[in-house]
């Protein structure tokens, strides 16, 4: 046996004395209800005394399962004590498991203001955070009453005992059902996909090899008014958990109900593009960070990426679906990234192949040199003014889609 302190706790599915066949110790039952239903404990853990030394203070907890045969064992070593800090509002879809929000949806939308899309979500979140705070507080009695009754019943073995504690995890488990949704939107994490572009800064001889390659059939699609189908086009092929930014609204919260809320929000962003604005709190966005690695010591190990509000988001993917008809003219063969079909992949194989030839290449005297390039992020250094003078030699409308 080894020296270090070490321990070790889980399922090992067998027992150390007949003691442990019955009594609140054990974790496993099999046919509850029954005039045959078994407890066994067969789920433990052991410690070296080293480790026992490191951790006088530990405990160790027979829970109550959800629905498993098996009864989860939690092993605690310290008190963790959690900091408090303010929580700004995020829509959460466990919500839409809740038989009453569309009435707090409805109850929570403003009729007849000017400012109508910025104020009806603002009216959204108070309502919301009103009705969750109530729901969360109502919750976590309903988990501890379903608990206490698990708890009381647990080893009933009449037919009474064992109707209240399925019935009682029944309501518990669909607590859960709540709670892991919740944890999901949480724990979510969608990769990005890289592409970066550079400039030198000399513009006017670059922009001497841009070619024309829009014609007029082209922008007058671009510049066709709005529908409504584009925007609900545009919302429903985002992911129902995408981050939200400073509104706190994802897109579930507008796919459950954009039947409500999706003409107010068309007509909204029609004067938006009719007058050539958005209003100042529609284009808040958050900036948050991403690690590119494990080890981050300075700004340039961090990828920015901006989290936009979910209004400005939609309209801004509505134009981007109409650009796809283009892109195929925008974006020359040897960009691998940004359409359809394409993949980073055909790059780094292309580029193994040349290694591979220059490696078989040792005789002759033609020499061949491979030069790589170390390109910093640049998302950050691109010049407006030159982007605006690419999309003008393309032959976009500068009193158009240009902004």
């Amino acid at each position: 046996m080894s020296n270090m302190p070490w321990c070790i706790i889980g399922d090992f599915n067998d027992l150390l004395s007949q003691e442990d066949k019955h009594g609140c110790q054990f974790t496993w039952v099999k046919s509850r209800g029954s005039e045959h239903m078994m407890e066994e404990r067969l789920d433990q853990a052991f410690a070296a005394p080293q480790w026992l030394n490191l951790f006088p203070t530990v405990s160790l907890t027979n829970l109550i399962a959800s629905h498993l045969d098996h009864s989860p064992i939690l092993l605690s070593c310290k008190t963790v004590q959690t900091l408090r800090r303010d929580i700004k509002f995020r829509f959460k879809n466990s919500w839409l498991q809740e038989n009453d929000i569309g009435s707090v949806i409805q109850s929570g939308w403003r009729y007849g203001d000017d400012n109508i899309v910025v104020d009806h979500l603002s009216s959204y979140a108070e309502s919301l955070e009103v009705w969750s705070r109530r729901k969360r507080n109502s919750r976590k009695e309903d988990l501890g009453k379903n608990l206490e009754v698990m708890e009381m019943f647990r080893e009933g073995r009449d037919k009474y005992s064992s109707d209240r504690f399925f019935k009682a995890r029944t309501e518990y488990n669909q607590a859960l059902i709540r709670e892991d949704a919740y944890w999901k939107q949480q724990a979510k994490m969608h990769w990005l996909r890289d592409g970066d572009m550079n400039t030198n800064g000399v513009y006017e001889p670059v922009l001497r090899f841009v070619n024309y390659i829009t014609d007029n059939n082209d922008n007058h699609q671009l510049l066709q008014p709005l529908t409504r189908e584009e925007l609900r086009t545009a919302l429903f092929a985002m992911h129902p958990d995408k981050s939200s930014g400073p509104d706190g609204f994802n897109p579930a919260f507008f796919q459950n109900f954009w039947e409500g809320c999706g003409n107010d929000i068309f007509e909204a962003a029609s004067a938006w593009i009719e007058h050539g604005f958005f209003p100042p709190s529609i284009n808040d966005t958050n900036i948050c960070l991403i690690p590119k690695g494990v080890n981050f010591k300075s700004m340039k190990d961090f990828r920015p990426i901006s989290l936009c509000n979910m209004v400005y988001k939609v309209v801004s993917k509505a134009f981007v679906n109409r650009l796809d008809i283009l892109l195929d003219k925008c974006v020359f063969e040897e960009q691998p990234a940004f359409v359809e079909g394409r993949s980073n992949l055909n790059n780094a194989m292309i580029s193994t192949e040349v290694i591979h030839t220059l490696k078989r290449r040792t005789k002759g005297n033609k020499v061949h040199l491979a030069l790589k390039i170390d390109i910093s992020k640049a998302y950050d250094r691109v010049d407006w003014g030159f982007l605006r003078g690419v999309l003008a030699k393309m032959g976009f409308l500068t009193n158009g889609y240009i902004g």
